[in-house]
């Protein structure tokens, strides 16, 4: 899934890849993706706390998951 950057940052889990504002980042790990769409998260910078890096693009929703259909009760025919 894809999102747009709003924050610059230097992704250090990333192989210190720069990201600029504007950037696309792209990234299939939903715990990397969570840290970066926070407010706030364990060892981001001072300057970079209260505020999320990377927003949805728009372009791509999540999906919810289905709501589970009970199966039919098994009873006299």
């Amino acid at each position: 899934m894809a999102y747009k950057v709003v924050q610059a940052f230097v992704d250090l889990k990333d192989g210190d890849k720069e990201y600029r504002v504007g950037d696309t980042y792209e990234s299939d790990d939903p715990k990397r993706i969570k840290d970066l769409l926070a407010n706030d998260n364990k060892g981001r910078h001072d300057y970079l706390k209260g505020k999320p890096l990377i927003e949805s693009d728009g372009e791509q929703t999540e999906v919810e998951p289905p709501e589970e259909v009970e199966a039919p009760k098994k009873g006299k025919k």
